[in-house]
């Protein structure tokens, strides 16, 4: 009879324990939130919107709002959330109803 190969559940076990300690150290960054009027609606799922600060930035719609075919229009009020690396350019995430 063949010896028996032994899995090496310990190896996995590492691995994955590997991982989450990675997933600590990268943790995401905090996206600060704006509130805005969209001034403008672009091709692509892409907007113009005027902050409530005066600041004029490119956003685009969230991977849910497009699931959910969430229409965009010029006028709408948005929140949109922005990450402190680029406040050039934003994420929409909610669109408030008029």
């Amino acid at each position: 009879m063949p010896a028996r190969r032994v899995t090496s559940n310990v190896k996995r076990n590492h691995r994955s324990l590997r991982v989450a300690e990675k997933e600590d150290r990268l943790a995401k960054e905090e996206l600060i939130e704006f509130g805005g009027v969209v001034s403008e609606a672009l091709p692509d799922n892409r907007y113009r919107v005027l902050l409530e600060n005066g600041v004029e930035i490119w956003a685009y719609a969230s991977g849910k709002m497009q699931k959910h075919r969430i229409r965009i229009l010029a006028g709408d009020r948005v929140t949109l959330e922005m990450s402190p690396y680029d406040l050039t350019k934003g994420r929409i995430n909610f669109r408030h109803k008029s």
